[in-house]
């Protein structure tokens, strides 16, 4: 095994990659994990009309924590693996900025035996969005897992582009460490408008950082709901100092999606995040 030309990486013995990420990685894919378990229940009344999953930011499809010896499945991958137990997407969508992420990826949800209609796509989260919104059963049971690097990459038009198709859940991961250490540059450059439009002008920005962080993830929440959706969890994950990491929300249009994330969450104090 040895390192690519990018230090983000590792190549396996077959050339594919390992992408290294933080130790806070596992539990968001946990949660996942559980949560691809959970919905079989609902997902298998959708055999007709579908049940997609995506992943617009799904890198090569394995990873491992920094420091460690152990090497794990990625999103993608995992929800795929998690999925043929019982009852399988009928379609998988992945994406990413990087072609060869997007192979490794492919090749990998190949590798886990499941039988569902594959598909990838090369390029930027908003067009890939757009591009499978538009190949989706409208009536389909579909999820989608935005696990974007930074703020910058989840323009708020990806959400509302998904958004479009009724049966459209969403698991996302918001950096509150890229939040809190860009909120003042973000705002100059208009990163923070696009991933939260308006917001700009909702905020008295004489307050201190973390009350303004704080109002933006609020306004967030607020454009979520405008879009019908009700926000099942946004838990605020930190470290063991506690220094933010991230917030990961999960959304639907109904009480049932904020069932499921209430039986498979850990609520613990330090992760509660409540407005």
């Amino acid at each position: 095994m040895t390192k690519s030309s990018n230090e983000r990486y590792e190549l396996d013995s077959d050339g594919t990659r390992i992408e290294n990420v933080g130790a806070w990685s596992r539990e968001k894919h946990d949660r996942l994990r559980k949560y691809v378990d959970i919905t079989k229940r609902t997902r298998v009344k959708f055999v007709n009309a579908g049940s997609a999953y995506i992943d617009l930011y799904c890198g090569p499809g394995k990873v491992r924590i920094k420091g460690d010896s152990e090497i794990m499945d990625g999103g993608a991958v995992l929800a795929v693996r998690e999925s043929v137990k019982d009852v399988p997407f009928t379609e998988v969508h992945v994406g990413d900025l990087d072609g060869k992420n997007v192979d490794d990826c492919l090749k990998r949800i190949a590798s886990t035996g499941a039988m569902s209609k594959t598909f990838g796509y090369q390029g930027k989260a908003e067009d890939t969005a757009a591009k499978i919104v538009s190949k989706l059963h409208r009536y389909g049971l579909h999820l989608a897992f935005l696990d974007p690097y930074n703020l910058n990459a989840l323009p708020f038009s990806i959400i509302r582009t998904l958004a479009t198709l009724e049966r459209m859940g969403m698991i996302i991961h918001v950096s509150e460490m890229d939040l809190n250490r860009n909120i003042r540059l973000y705002k100059e450059t208009g990163v923070l408008e696009a991933f939260a439009p308006g917001v700009v002008e909702k905020i008295d920005w004489r307050q201190k950082d973390e009350i303004v962080r704080q109002g933006v993830f609020s306004h967030w929440r607020f454009l979520l709901e405008s879009l019908g959706y009700k926000v099942g969890g946004a838990e605020r994950v930190t470290g063991d100092k506690n220094q933010p990491f991230y917030w990961l929300v999960s959304v639907s249009r109904n009480d049932l999606g904020k069932k499921f994330w209430d039986e498979i969450r850990q609520v613990e104090p330090q992760r509660g995040f409540n407005f």
